[in-house]
Order: structure tokens, then sequence, then C-alpha cells
């Protein structure tokens, strides 16, 4: 059976197996005793694929049964053309003659680049390190031959998408791979701006240029400041709608529009934290959880939503979002939901109507009762009995009252009289009198009477601050 080819130090797919035949073509079993069997050795022939290539695994096998089975061969560079020889070296003596393979041609041995070590989280300006390694797409484990080759291996660091991110990469973005561990260590990235599920590709290569040349993404981590606020709580689930051909778009780029829309929807809205964004169809529509003043941000949102000032530039197309926003599967519209109340708020606000009725029910009850009630008073006041009215009457006529207030008018000097201890006694006992009929006595005594207009300054303070407040407690 003729071997065939694989990649590089990878064991043929088709493994050699020579067996003896006699003149008749019979399979001729037994070769040798049992305990010291033939032995079949295969070589690689000089001067066919790459020259320095060698032949690896066990060359050199037993007869059993007229077989000679090889198991492991490979070759460790690629290369076409490739033969193997085979012959028997024991014992020495046979003169029996094996044939050569067919050509054989061994293609390069496939590796890939991983992502070994990326940060969970960064903050903005600060250095991080981020470990990339070789493997061997057979094993899964370090690259065998990887020196052999005679190449440099290389690896650059560039954000994937930028325009997806507010921030960019600093710091040595080309490393060499250090054959030995078969890693490049990328000590010194940082980021210049918060964001959201920043991914760094990395572009491995060769010097000189090969066929190994690709590339390897990073998981998606936060940037953040430190200290900066995390929003915690209950949470709502918002939907918003983007009139778009969802295949053309975000098909397969589903994660890339989710990146895109965090960094540039999210910022909107300080008080709040989006997270668990979902890109599903119908036209396009995005997914996503809020905490924080989820109030706040939903009003904000449907102004904005209202004013078109949600765009979205991704992967050369311009997406807006319709004026459409779900909170919790229903459909929401500015003042037309209840849920633009935040609880503490209607709280606020039946407080506050609660005051107003018990002010209004307040002024109600002044208006109606106690007013009534003062009228009423009032009135009964107004019916002085005689003695009272005989009393005031005397005492409105000490005096004469003209508008000239003349000694002559008057009859007298009033103003040694009012002076006088008598005369104030007097007059107190005129406004004790009075006191059943105020509003005859404010007419008598108050500052636009004639008769107070008569009085001196030294009593008239008397009159008005005492007198009056005994005839009438309203004045």
């Amino acid at each position: 059976m003729e071997a065939s080819g694989a990649s590089e130090r990878e064991p043929f797919s088709v493994q050699p197996k020579i067996k003896v035949l006699d003149a008749v073509d019979v399979l001729v079993e037994q070769l040798g005793h049992h305990s010291n069997p033939w032995q079949l050795a295969a070589t690689l022939r000089h001067g066919y694929g790459n020259p320095d290539a060698q032949l690896l695994g066990s060359t050199t096998v037993p007869f059993k049964k007229g077989f000679a089975n090889f198991l492991d061969l490979a070759i460790d560079k690629m290369g076409s053309g490739y033969t193997l020889d085979f012959a028997i070296i024991h014992p020495n003596s046979s003169t029996l003659v094996v044939d050569s393979s067919v050509e054989i041609s061994i293609t390069k041995r496939e590796y890939y680049a991983a992502v070994a070590s990326t940060p969970s989280l960064a903050y903005v300006d600060e250095e991080f390190d981020v470990m990339v390694e070789l493997k061997d797409v057979l094993t899964d484990g370090f690259p065998q031959g990887l020196a052999d080759k005679g190449y440099t291996w290389k690896a650059s660091a560039s954000l994937l998408m930028p325009s997806n991110y507010p921030g960019s990469l600093d710091g040595t973005m080309e490393v060499t791979f250090d054959l030995n561990t078969a890693q490049a260590h990328f000590q010194d990235l940082s980021i210049n701006a918060k964001g959201h599920l920043y991914i760094i590709q990395f572009h491995v290569y060769t010097i000189p240029s090969s066929d190994y040349d690709f590339t390897v993404n990073s998981d998606g981590f936060d940037v953040k400041f430190r200290g900066q606020v995390v929003h915690s709580g209950d949470s709502k689930t918002f939907t918003m709608r983007f009139d778009e051909d969802y295949d053309t778009v975000a098909r397969d780029n589903e994660e890339l529009l989710k990146i895109n829309f965090l960094n540039k929807v999210s910022p909107m809205y300080q008080n709040a934290t989006f997270s668990n964004v979902v890109i599903s169809e119908g036209s396009i529509l995005i997914t996503f959880d809020v905490q924080g003043d989820i109030v706040s941000t939903q009003n904000q949102m449907l102004e904005d939503l209202s004013n078109g000032m949600i765009t979205l530039s991704f992967n050369g197309y311009t997406l807006s979002a319709d004026n459409y926003l779900q909170v919790d599967g229903k459909e929401v519209k500015a003042g037309k939901d209840t849920a633009l109340f935040a609880p503490w708020l209607i709280a606020v606000i039946v407080i506050i109507a609660m005051l107003m009725l018990l002010i209004t029910a307040s002024v109600v009850y002044w208006l109606f009762f106690l007013k009534k009630k003062n009228k009423i008073s009032e009135s009964e006041t107004v019916a002085l009995d005689d003695h009272n009215e005989k009393e005031a009457m005397s005492l409105e006529s000490m005096v004469s009252l003209h508008s000239s207030h003349s000694s002559e008018s008057l009859g007298f000097d009033p103003s040694p009289i009012m002076a006088d201890d008598e005369a104030l006694s007097l007059f107190h006992q005129q406004c004790t009198n009075l006191s059943a009929a105020p509003p005859l006595a404010i007419h008598l005594f108050s500052p636009q009477s004639e008769l107070f207009l008569a009085l001196p300054d030294c009593i008239s303070e008397l009159v008005s601050s005492s007198c009056l407040r005994k005839l009438s407690p309203t004045y």
C-alpha cells in the first residue's frame, strides 16, 4: 500500500505497507524466525522535495506474516516530489528488491493564533498587557517545527472596527514572537476613553512573508474611569426599532452592531447603565436592559426619538431610530404612559393634592361660616340700647363738630379740659360706657372724625390706642 501525503511533521494519512511474494505471487508469510524476523527500513530519497527535509517516525519495522507495516512515518518540511526507498536490512545477506513509493507531497503545517490573556476590565489611560500565542492545529498545543522554518514571527495590534469606539489604542503596537515559547507579549497597551466591549485585533505574519498570515481577536472588555458610578437595582427591558434591512446591515454582524449601539447611545443617558443588548429582526430591533434612573432615562429617550436624535453610523450605513419605544414589552409614548411617573413622584403629587384640598376646604369654611358669624355678631352690636345711645350723644354734644375745630365753635378751650386728669378720667368712662356700641364709638373717635381732630395731640394717641381697642377689638 502506497503512502499518501500529509502536512509537515504529520504522520502520513496512509502509511506504507510492504508485502513479500514468491515467484508465483504467493505471500511469503515466514521471513526469518518469529524470534528474529526480517527487518525493513524506509529512507527519504535525496534530491527531491526540500533538500533539508528529514523522514520522521519509526523508519524500521519487522515482517509479520509476510507484511512490514509502517505506522508513523512523516516528513518535517513542506515540499513536493518526495520519494521513499525501502530495503531489507536484516538479514543483510538478502538480495530481495523492494519497490520505491510513488511521489509524496507535503503541505505546510497549520498553526493558529490565540489570545492567551486579556483584561476583563481596563481603566482610561492605564496600561494593561495581552498575551498572544501560536498553537498547532493538529495537536492544539505547542507548534512543532516553528523555529525550523526560518521565519521571524510578528504580531501587530489594532482596534477592531475603530469607528465603533470613542477611544483609541495606544502603546507598543508590534511585538516579535519568542520562538521558544511561541508567544508575543504586549505589555504597555492603553485606551484613552471609556467605552463598552473594546475588541483588539491581532495580525500575525512572518518576515519574510509567507502563507502564515492570519488574525485573531481578543474578547471584548469595558474601559472605565476609576471611581466611575455603576448603576444597580431593578432593571427594565427597552426595545428600539431601526427601519433597515436586517440581512443587509446586521446579518452576521450582530456583535459588532451591539458594540456600536452601546458606545453611541448609552453615553447619551448618564443616569443609567445599559446591558444585555440583543439584536433581532423586524426590521432591526435592539433590545437592552436599563438600570439606574429609569424614569428620567425613558422620558429623555422618548423626547430624543421624537426629535430624531438617535442615529448609528455602522459599517458604511446610517441607521435612524424610529419614533418607537417598548418598555417591558409594552409600547410607551410621552405623556400617555403611567410608567413615566416614578412612585415617589406619584406620592408627592398625591400629598400636594391633599394639601390643596385641605386649604380649599379651610377657605370655604372661613368664607361661609366664620365670616357669616362675624356679620351676625356685628349686626347685633349695632342695636344700641337707649342708655348707651344717650350717653354717646351727650358725649358727642360736649364738642361742637365744626370743620374749623376752633374754641369758639366748641364753646370752650378743649386743650386744658382734655389735658386735665379729671377730663381724662371722664373720657375713659365714656369709652367704657360705649363698649357695647363699637360702630358708633369708632365713628366718634376714629382718626377721620371731627371730634378726634379736635382733640389735642397729647391725648389723640390715647384715644386711638386705648379707647378704641376697648370699643372694638376689630379696629
